[in-house]
């Protein structure tokens, strides 16, 4: 990990310097630089805890980044003859070009796919290349001006061009339901590419991108915490079909003042009437979609919290037994866990980070399946239709009509499960009618699946044999089964919840997380918080401060469970 810190600075410091060399020098410069660069970039490696980790968050605020901004900026001052803007300014542009090239490069990686040292020394090559180009077209500009001209064309063009290339590498990874393939969608290769070069970068071991979009790797035990037990932590890549997720345009809104918030894409409000929760999200800062997608906070906000978790658990130096990470594909199409590997991923127990409310620890969920009715119309001119006739698109609304109108998953909650229609298609020829059926009880889920059968057989009867046809397929079962032989990990996930600040909560989900799968692949596996709201939709949003608290408790857990 010191390399990698090391290898920041010293871009950050190549960058000003190709900046500032057009300024006056200071008298007997290299006796001020050689000493002042070398006390820059051992400062670091010095200090324990990985304090001056570029990525190390605290508060929402980057702090090795804001330390290096504060340090980079005293040498140059030492070195060059600058006032406080000028000072400011060069460690402004040095930052942000410095970020700009790296994301091309994460571009250039997701395209070939260069091993990972060929990797890094192209990203050198390309930043010494990009920053003798920008010095030539852009800081020449700025001799003979004693303060940067910050409404330079110049410098206007440069910002452009900085947040342009930032925002391109943003990720569309929704699943595709109508494709049995694992990965549903090749574009779930980009964010996986992504996240197995971070993870190198990390110096985790063990990491595996599989050829059916998986990613694996360990984060080692600390020295003396070998024997502990290992612990895993898993969220999806893939985002829900239900609504798009391409060319997400997200809305920061700092200090949000708990009132109404205009979507600006689709000129859609967020109203506070109808999601009730936001009054009481005051003060904080909410990241909310433009109304034109769903946001995606199911699940990269898990995804971005266990990246940001691991990075934490090295920067501060936790002790810690074994933490297998995993990403998984085709959460949201149910095919999350269908070839996750526990032979790979050897963790004696995992958690998901696939919730929303902060807070939350979950362990049981619906039992699930997909039904299916294909109905088989008689179409006859409709001046010769009487006693002859099948409409099997009427067929299908009586097939609707049979279903109880209250147990729908608009008027359930808590426990209560539900027939939901998702798709309804047809005409008098032919007619399907799609339903997923949902209960956390296994008897009364049971039964719903026979009244289907029950009403399928009614209507043949009713109009004559295979005119309707059912297909039930299973889903997942609730892990509830599993979990409560295994309390211990829920009992400690509280823990480190209540030990920020928040109160335990365990609601059952009315849905399902690859978690329910693996626990009866053998990974007994509870489904932690994320902090985000109103998930597969545009009205989607998550709030920095309940990232946060999940990133708190993933090194919580992680640090509980060394100490078992």
């Amino acid at each position: 990990m010191m390399w990698y810190i090391n290898y920041f600075h010293t871009q950050i410091l190549v960058i000003e310097l190709l900046f500032c060399l057009h300024l006056e020098k200071k008298s007997h410069f290299w006796l001020r630089f050689v000493p002042g660069a070398a006390l820059y970039l051992a400062l670091p490696l010095a200090v324990p805890g990985g304090f001056f980790n570029p990525h190390l968050v605290l508060g929402g605020f980057t702090l090795g980044f804001l330390a290096m901004c504060m340090l980079s900026g005293l040498l140059l001052w030492f070195c060059f003859c600058m006032n406080v803007r000028q000072v400011v300014f060069y460690c402004c542009v040095a930052h942000t070009f410095q970020h700009m090239i790296h994301c091309l490069y994460r571009m250039f990686c997701l395209v070939f796919s260069p091993p990972f040292w060929v990797g890094q020394g192209i990203q050198f090559g390309l930043l010494i290349v990009a920053c003798v180009l920008v010095y030539r077209l852009l800081s020449h500009r700025f001799r003979g001006s004693e303060t940067a001209d910050f409404g330079n064309n110049y410098l206007l063009l440069f910002a452009f061009v900085s947040t342009l290339t930032i925002y391109v590498v943003s990720y569309w990874t929704t699943s595709d339901e109508s494709c049995s393939d694992i990965p549903s969608s090749e574009r779930e290769f980009t964010l996986a590419k992504t996240l197995k070069q971070e993870l190198e970068t990390l110096g985790l071991t063990n990491i595996l991108l599989t050829d059916h979009c998986y990613v694996y790797a360990k984060l080692p035990a600390t020295p003396g915490m070998e024997n502990c037990k290992s612990i895993g932590f898993i969220a999806h890549m893939d985002t829900a079909p239900d609504f798009s997720g391409k060319d997400v345009k997200p809305q920061i809104i700092p200090d949000y003042d708990g009132g109404d918030i205009l979507l600006k894409g689709s000129q859609d409000i967020l109203k506070v009437s109808d999601f009730p929760s936001l009054a009481s999200l005051k003060g904080r800062t909410l990241i909310t979609t433009d109304g034109t997608t769903l946001l995606g906070a199911d699940d990269k906000a898990g995804v971005a919290e266990i990246m940001t978790a691991v990075e934490e658990l090295i920067a501060e130096g936790t002790p810690h037994g074994d933490v297998w990470i995993g990403f998984t594909p085709d959460e949201e199409v149910g095919a999350g866990a269908n070839l996750f590997d526990l032979a790979i991923f050897q963790a004696d127990y995992a958690y998901t980070v696939d919730g929303d409310y902060e807070g939350e620890v979950a362990y049981e969920n619906f039992n699930a399946a997909s039904a299916i009715f294909h109905i088989k119309g008689v179409n006859v001119h409709p001046g010769e239709a009487k006693d002859i006739m099948v409409n099997a698109a009427l067929v299908g609304c009586e097939i609707v009509s049979r279903l109880p109108e209250a147990e729908t998953p608009a008027h359930t909650s808590g426990r209560e499960g539900f027939y939901h229609l998702t798709d309804m298609s047809g005409d008098v020829a032919s007619a399907t009618l799609s339903f997923i059926i949902r209960d956390h009880d296994k008897t009364t889920f049971e039964k719903r699946l026979q009244n289907l059968r029950d009403v399928a057989q009614s209507m043949n009867q009713k109009y004559g044999p295979e005119t309707v046809t059912l297909d039930i397929e299973h889903s997942y079962e609730n892990m509830l089964s599993v979990i409560e032989d295994k309390m211990e990990i829920v009992d400690l996930a509280k823990q480190a919840i209540a030990s920020e600040g928040l109160t335990p909560l365990s609601r059952p989900i009315r849905g399902g997380t690859d978690g329910a799968r693996l626990s009866f692949m053998g990974l007994p596996c509870p489904n932690l918080f994320t902090g985000g709201y109103n998930y597969h939709g545009k009205h989607e949003f998550v709030t920095l401060e309940g990232m946060e608290k999940a990133v708190k408790v993933i090194v919580r857990i992680a640090e509980l469970t060394a100490k078992r």
